[in-house]
């Protein structure tokens, strides 16, 4: 049972398998109470998630990102033959397996990212020299707007190619981070299942 100042997440599935594959986009969600009590409340994100066809897990980690303090995570199947402790073991591999998966996405964007910087960091060099060639008199004659505009065109350039390095390095990594932060809370978490009724 959840402690009592414990904010639980509940997700409702059909059947075991639902936890990883989604249910058939349209299905009506795991909300409790009868349909007039539906229509009065606002949809949770478990009936939300399961009317667009996203997998339990998907859901789970969305509702565990809106309730930051649930420390429970109770899944109802809808399959009366489920054995519950197969699915919390399956849940638990999976979220290991995921974590994994995360931290080789990290080390990969971080290491394409220094690679592509150090081709980069020569080409904005080159830029910065183009630029410095094009101050002198011998390559366009005396000074004017279009050797000014050229060479602050040319070093534009060359900080434009730095972005995609430094977006690799810095900004694709948060995402698998962010995912592998809430999978290693959803390992430490009590997961209890519960077989209910079709």
């Amino acid at each position: 049972m959840p402690e009592p100042h414990d904010d639980p997440i509940a997700l409702t599935l059909d059947n075991a398998e639902e936890l990883f594959t989604g249910p058939a986009p349209g299905r009506a969600g795991g909300t409790e109470g009868g349909e007039g009590e539906r229509e009065r409340t606002a949809p949770d994100w478990d009936t939300i998630g399961a009317a667009l066809g996203e997998a339990g897990v998907t859901r789970l980690l969305r509702l565990l990102h809106a309730r930051p303090g649930a420390r429970t995570i109770i899944i109802r199947l809808r399959e009366p033959g489920a054995d519950p402790k197969e699915v919390e073991a399956r849940m638990r591999r999976w979220c290991e397996a995921r974590i994994a998966a995360n931290r080789g996405q990290e080390r990969s964007a971080r290491l394409v990212g220094y690679k592509a910087l150090v081709w980069c960091t020569g080409l904005l060099a080159l830029a910065l020299f183009a630029s410095w060639l094009l101050q002198g008199d011998a390559v366009l004659g005396p000074a004017g707007p279009l050797r000014t505009v050229l060479g602050e065109a040319i070093i534009i350039a060359g900080w434009v190619v730095m972005w995609r390095p430094l977006e690799l390095i810095v900004f694709d990594p948060m995402q698998p981070a962010f995912e592998r932060r809430m999978l290693e809370r959803v390992a430490g978490m009590v997961v209890e299942v519960e077989i209910v009724g079709a």
